[in-house]
């Protein structure tokens, strides 16, 4: 099943066989590359030159992250260039190479290939690549920018000083890091500038896939870099089969955590003998008020973890790579101390034999379970990113390759490996079958889903951020209502794309615990198998999400 989603997805991209897709290197200088990904219609040759254009993803996501995009582009004739920004995929951070811009070598790389027109060359930028657009030396000569979602304020600033009319802004319905504030310019500096503002019906989070944002994408491109009379009739920006491999990507991430499950029983086959689970076995804290005080102490150590993060990260390259891996970091870290350690000074003081003895044996075992199931899956992903081009994503790039980023992983799976180790041994252990999910589950991800309520809720109905809601209704001075407005923009935000990436990978991970805990009986090794995935994800591809 796994290989036909795959198929079906590598047959979408190509259009069945009508795109040739590749994997280029971007020289930044003689020893430093960035890696892009091109998609170039087989139409486009050297006497039949084509438009082309560059697409740069926000921030932490990758080339795939623009995909359904370029896919579309390339299916209607033109050449699409997906690029790794600084610290992106494999592309190093940008205090390596000061000075240089990735968009301003991928404008050169397109302009000096023979199958492309150089005088239709534009851009997409998503979120934070805007800025990289609007900062590079190239960008008055593209003939066609879009910005999706940008800094307007930036964007303001340096459309005074252009003319060019070949200029479009599109926004989402709602953004996270703006919460509806509107902020563009007036009419008058809109005629004068002659700029395209579009609004959309689509949240900030889902624009990238979502058809009508991408028809207003190829309906605008379309517009300003029309492809010659021998383009094609069928040409309408609706017609789209991006979405059927979003579909198929999906599917290929659950199948391969589903299929976790039966190897785990072939590898080593313990008893279902859970009567020595007893209620004995329980912490001392293991009670029902117990899972309230975890999910608020969970919500202040998510809420701190984010101002630390923020505050202490923001002038730092590290940040802009790492910045929700920091945040997940010190939420995970509190989280561990926070149950490590009466757990453990209970035991030793009503068990002290517990401390010190380890049955050795039952530890290799699990260890050798789980980290042949992550080689299994990581070598599996390698092989088909490597040979076959295809990589597994949805909505924002998950899996890929750890490449230089191996001590970020061994610490973040240290970390969450504890997490998933003293949560099970809190919150599962000792309890019957039936109702322990749905108790796990909440106590796991309730501190995020209380975030995106109290972030989502009153934006909806109020059309002001929750948080700024929150304040003023407790009567906050203005000051400090002007400084939550402006840390809204930004920290709040990216608190928000956290929030909604753990909510929905770390409840299928804990599902995955739970299933692999009652199938085997084996807490260490599940623990390590959804803590190696879970920093998998986190450091190779993207918490935002």
């Amino acid at each position: 099943m796994i290989l036909i989603t795959y198929a079906i997805s590598r047959w979408i991209e190509t259009d069945a066989g009508k795109i040739l897709i590749h994997k280029i290197d971007i020289e930044i200088s003689e020893t430093i590359y960035a890696e892009g990904k091109l998609y170039r219609p087989l139409a486009a040759q050297s006497l039949n030159q084509r438009p082309a254009i560059i697409l740069v993803s926000g921030l932490q996501n990758d080339k795939e992250n623009l995909s359904s995009m370029a896919i579309e582009l390339a299916r209607r004739g033109f050449v699409a260039l997906s690029i790794d920004n600084f610290g992106q995929g494999s592309t190093p951070e940008r205090s390596i190479v000061p000075g240089e811009s990735i968009v301003d070598r991928s404008y050169a790389l397109l302009f000096s290939q023979p199958f492309v027109d150089k005088k239709r060359i534009g851009i997409i930028g998503f979120s934070v690549g805007t800025i990289d657009i609007l900062l590079s030396t190239e960008w008055q000569n593209f003939s066609s920018i879009l910005l999706l979602t940008p800094h307007e304020d930036l964007v303001q600033e340096k459309i005074s000083f252009f003319s060019n009319p070949r200029i479009h802004v599109i926004r989402p319905f709602f953004n996270e890091f703006a919460e509806f504030r509107k902020s563009g310019p007036t009419e008058e500096q809109d005629k004068q500038n002659l700029v395209n503002w579009i609004q959309t019906d689509a949240f900030q989070f889902f624009m990238l896939i979502h058809p009508g944002t991408i028809a207003e994408v190829l309906d605008q491109i379309n517009v300003d870099l029309q492809i010659p009379d021998d383009a094609p009739l069928w040409f309408n920006s609706h017609r789209q089969t991006a979405w059927i491999r979003e579909i198929c990507q999906f599917l290929g991430l659950i199948l391969w955590l589903f299929i976790i499950l039966p190897i785990s029983e072939l590898l080593v086959r313990n008893p279902k003998d859970h009567t020595a689970i007893t209620n004995q076995d329980r912490s001392f804290i293991a009670n029902n008020r117990f899972s309230f005080v975890w999910i608020i102490f969970s919500l202040s150590m998510y809420i701190a973890a984010i101002i630390i993060a923020f505050y202490v990260n923001q002038n730092s390259d590290f940040f802009y790579k790492y910045s929700s891996v920091n945040c997940n970091i010190i939420w995970m870290s509190s989280m561990v101390i926070f149950l490590g350690v009466p757990i453990l000074t209970q035991q030793r003081k009503k068990e002290r034999k517990t401390v010190i003895q380890f049955d050795f044996g039952k530890i290799l075992r699990s260890s050798i379970v789980s980290f042949s199931l992550l080689i299994l899956v990581y070598g599996f992903m390698l092989l088909f990113s490597r040979i076959f081009l295809v990589d597994l994503h949805f909505v924002f790039p998950l899996f890929r390759p750890i490449d230089k980023r191996w001590i970020p992983f061994l610490i973040v799976f240290l970390i969450s490996s504890s997490f998933f180790r003293l949560h099970s041994r809190q919150f599962l252990e000792g309890h019957t079958r039936k109702y322990s999910l749905a108790r796990y589950l909440f106590t796991g991800i309730g501190c995020q889903i209380f975030f995106l309520v109290i972030e989502y809720i009153p934006a909806v109905f109020f059309q002001i951020s929750g948080w700024e809601w929150l304040f003023a209704l407790l009567g906050g001075s203005h000051n400090l209502s002007i400084g939550l407005q402006n840390f809204n923009g930004s920290g709040w935000g990216l608190g928000s794309l956290m929030a909604l990436f753990n909510v929905g990978v770390l409840a299928l991970l804990l599902i995955l615990q739970e299933r692999l805990f009652w199938q085997r009986s084996d807490n260490l090794s599940s623990s390590l198998i959804c803590g190696g995935l879970y920093s998998w994800l986190l450091v190779s591809g993207t918490t935002l999400l």
